[in-house]
């Protein structure tokens, strides 16, 4: 973790024109431990104000209700931090596949949990920058520049190596 997985997922997220584009939003935290009665009332409330009778259904009869909540609708839903592929198996069906641009994201520390989604071609594998690479960064962000000034080259070696190639370090 920490390569910015979540961190580019809110970007698109929070971008207005992709707000703009989608009449539903959901943002769900998933994480290790993932509980499917959790992420289906999340999803839920995101897109209808859950009421108090909805905590009283079985998961099927929410999966039910989110699929007809989100049927005709174009939506983006991103799913983040998914560890365990039966996270997604559990909740794909109520997803409506209507053609219209709907989109859902979601991340995960495993590539393998991705290409089981989707095919190899709509994964992004994202990585921890090399030396180079977390230098330019410093120095944009400390001096505008991609050019880290020679004098503190080492310093900034220094700097950089502490944090093991993590882009969120900065």
């Amino acid at each position: 973790g920490g390569v910015g997985k979540t961190a580019l997922s809110k970007v698109v997220y929070d971008d207005p024109s992709i707000e703009d584009h989608f009449y539903i939003h959901a943002w769900i935290a998933i994480s290790q431990g993932y509980d499917v009665r959790k992420m289906l009332l999340g999803i839920l409330n995101s897109v209808s104000h859950c009421k108090v009778e909805m905590y009283e259904k079985s998961n099927e009869q929410l999966a039910e209700q989110l699929y007809r909540s989100l049927k005709g609708r174009r939506y983006l839903i991103v799913l983040d931090d998914i560890w365990d592929i039966e996270a997604w198996n559990d909740v794909r069906r109520s997803f409506p596949d209507d053609n219209n641009g709907s989109r859902i994201i979601f991340t995960s520390r495993y590539t393998s949990i991705a290409i089981h989604v989707y095919n190899r071609s709509l994964t992004l594998d994202m990585h921890l920058l090399n030396m180079d690479q977390s230098l330019k960064l410093l120095s944009l962000k400390v001096f505008g520049t991609e050019s880290f000034p020679q004098e503190l080259e080492n310093f900034g070696k220094q700097i950089v190596g502490k944090c093991q190639g993590l882009p969120l370090a900065w």
